[in-house]
């Protein structure tokens, strides 16, 4: 397994155009979204996103972009939805899937700052090395794990190529 310190070092993996789900406020891309980028999420933050929830299903057609992301939203989609969010991904990508996703058993990952924070209203929700690996096998077995580590954070990256 390779140790990176920033889910931004997986975005040199990108192939555009790509599709970014659960853009946010935009990291790890900054407060714009690179050219021939696409940002969805369910409350968006940055200008140009998408207004959508995905669990409803990804609103463009079959092979719609090279690469597609998904930085830090599997711990919110709930697991029941997971199968289908994965299959609507699978549809539009067509070279490359990146994920991250936090571990479930490190402190890190649960700010004692703020209780109302999804991942203690979630803990099972979380991915254990080996949920992680089971999440990469649904995309491709051709695929990158990465550990990603630092002082707030602790998780896994995932390259998938399709």
């Amino acid at each position: 397994m390779l140790k990176i310190s920033d889910r931004k070092e997986l975005t040199k993996y990108i192939i555009f155009p790509c599709l970014d789900l659960g853009t946010g406020e935009g990291y790890p891309f900054g407060s714009r979204l690179p050219v021939n980028t696409v940002g969805i999420d369910i409350e968006p933050k940055i200008p140009g996103t998408i207004k959508h929830d995905i669990t409803q299903g990804i609103p463009f057609p079959d092979k719609s972009f090279n690469t597609v992301t998904a930085f830090e939203i599997f711990e919110h989609i709930p697991p029941e939805k997971r199968d289908f969010v994965i299959s609507e991904i699978k549809r539009v990508a067509v070279k490359r899937v990146i994920i991250s996703v936090p571990d479930k058993n490190d402190k890190r990952n649960f700010p004692l700052d703020n209780p109302n924070h999804e991942h203690w209203k979630h803990k099972d929700w979380l991915f254990s090395k080996e949920e992680a690996i089971e999440l990469a096998r649904k995309f491709s077995n051709n695929f990158i794990l990465f550990e990603i580590e630092n002082q707030f954070h602790y998780g896994y990256g995932i390259v998938c190529d399709l």
